[in-house]
């Protein structure tokens, strides 16, 4: 090893993220944590399994919950957080409402493709899910950051099912997480691969 001690790179940080501040949280056995947003104008909502491996908050500090555009959920002591990012408020950032709507669009033409091959477990946009709006909303981004193919959308979606403890299995199942789309870009059946390439057709329709 070189006796030179030379300062470690300085990096600056230009992530764009999701991030709530905790109120209180809850971890769990399976190391998921039940946590309570400081903002009322979101529910409670429980993390992956495993989430807490990176929580060291404590009643003082319960700190933030952090989301990444790949979809890797994090946490983040208050003080660093607040140093490191600035709040971009909807009305400051023009941009905001057009990738929201074109989310929007997203949701809905892919919730009419399901129903037209017989999958009608998909809610509209105002009663779906604050994670699958969220999900939405990270794809659209994606596709807006650069010119990325179709099986971009599935590789982000399948870390997310990974994350959150599924497997493959033959049949689509929530109780048991097993889905039998857990399986490479290339090996999805071509109904499957058509979700993503409509999804980016209309990203880059609408951008």
């Amino acid at each position: 090893m070189n006796d030179v001690q030379r300062e470690l790179p300085m990096y600056e940080c230009h992530k764009k993220v999701h991030a709530l501040k905790i109120a209180a949280i809850e971890v769990n056995k399976d190391l998921s944590a039940q946590i309570a947003p400081a903002d009322d104008c979101f529910a409670a909502f429980t993390t992956n399994p495993g989430w807490a491996k990176r929580f060291e908050g404590s009643d003082v500090d319960p700190g933030y919950f952090v989301l990444y555009a790949d979809g890797f959920a994090s946490w983040s002591p208050s003080a660093a957080f607040e140093a490191g990012y600035t709040l971009v408020e909807e009305g400051d950032n023009p941009d905001f409402a057009k990738m929201n709507t074109i989310a929007r669009v997203c949701h809905e033409v892919n919730r009419a493709y399901c129903q037209a091959l017989g999958d009608d477990s998909q809610l509209p946009w105002e009663e779906a899910p604050a994670w699958q709006r969220e999900s939405a909303r990270m794809g659209v981004d994606l596709h807006l950051m650069g010119d990325f193919g179709p099986e971009a959308s599935h590789i982000a979606w399948m870390k997310n099912k990974l994350d959150e403890g599924w497997v493959y299995g033959e049949v689509k199942d929530p109780e048991k997480k097993t889905h039998h789309c857990l399986v490479s870009f290339d090996e999805l059946p071509r109904e499957q691969q058509a979700k993503h390439f409509i999804f980016r057709a209309v990203v880059h329709a609408l951008r």
